[in-house]
């Protein structure tokens, strides 16, 4: 699950804001991206080993990666960020539409800031959906396996990253709480002293502390909560920092048929950028609309055009 903001900007200080919530959000996009490998049909009622439970949610959760391919939805996107005085500087909404057009899966705009597109605007959006089919028609052979081994290093990359979870926290199982009527554990996570990363987007791990809920009967990710503990880099560099208390969040929901997908996620942080510049930002994603396209339907290979 990935999930970019698109911030239009005049002057240089509103491109300094749309690059520092862009790294922010490249944050959370790696960190809801773990929420969809979360899904183990439990078989013992026993009281689960809290690092256990990690593992097999993982290896499960691969297989309900590829079950998400066959659904669609529709996004909504609202970004706002802050004066020093906690005023309202700037908000952008965005609302987005997974279609299918000619076969091929790709995202459509369908409203900014909660109102349909004016007529000029659709007309560029459908215009810039049918080039992208097109060119996707024109694919040569070399060209699309090039773009295939491409999209399977980057799963291979986040498969690696998502595994180093197993040994960036320690898990303590504190508890179980009810959700939406159904049973979820509760784990603390903290950071595992001496942890090394080895993914480069695995650095983030040492800098968060994190609780989640986990449903009982499937093991899935019901939601999770995280805060920075101390000020550290977005997008890795040192261009710009998320300040500690930054908040990352997901809520998943579970489905008619048994899928769970991300229904929220979301980040609240101050940031600074390039050491100097303070901004502060609130972005939360939502999701709805969720539907399976029909399975002899051809999806795209790869979701990279989103």
């Amino acid at each position: 699950m990935t999930w970019p903001v698109f911030l239009h900007a005049e002057t240089r200080h509103a491109a300094r804001s749309h690059r520092t919530t862009k790294n922010a959000r490249n944050v959370l996009s790696v960190f809801v991206g773990i929420s969809l490998c979360f899904v183990f049909p439990l078989v013992s009622k026993e009281l689960p080993e809290p690092r256990e439970l990690i593992l097999r949610s993982l290896d499960a959760g691969e297989k309900n990666e590829q079950q998400l391919r066959a659904y669609v939805s529709r996004t909504r996107s609202n970004v706002k960020q802050f004066e020093t005085d906690g005023s309202l500087k700037s908000e952008e909404t965005k609302t987005f539409d997974d279609v299918l057009l000619d076969g091929f899966h790709v995202r459509k705009l369908i409203a900014k800031n909660d109102k349909p597109l004016s007529p000029g605007d659709a007309q560029k959006e459908d215009a810039r959906l049918t080039k992208l089919v097109a060119q996707r028609k024109r694919e040569t052979l070399e060209a699309r396996q090039r773009r295939l081994a491409e999209a399977k290093e980057k799963y291979e990359k986040n498969r690696r990253f998502s595994r180093e979870l197993l040994d960036a926290f320690d898990y303590k199982l504190t508890g179980e709480e009810t959700i939406n009527g159904r049973k979820a554990w509760v784990l603390d996570a903290t950071p595992h002293p001496g942890y090394q990363a080895k993914e480069l987007k695995a650095q983030i791990f040492p800098h968060l502390r994190g609780r989640l809920w986990i449903d009982q009967a499937d093991l899935l990710w019901v939601k999770a909560d995280a805060s920075a503990l101390e000020p550290f880099s977005i997008g890795f560099s040192a261009l710009a920092k998320l300040d500690a208390g930054a908040r990352l969040f997901f809520e998943q929901i579970r489905l008619p048929d048994g899928i769970w997908v991300s229904s929220k996620s979301g980040i609240k942080a101050n940031a600074r950028l390039a050491m100097l510049k303070h901004v502060s930002i609130d972005n939360l994603t939502t999701s709805d609309n969720f539907r399976k396209v029909l399975p002899e339907t051809r999806l795209h290979d790869a979701k990279d055009d989103y």
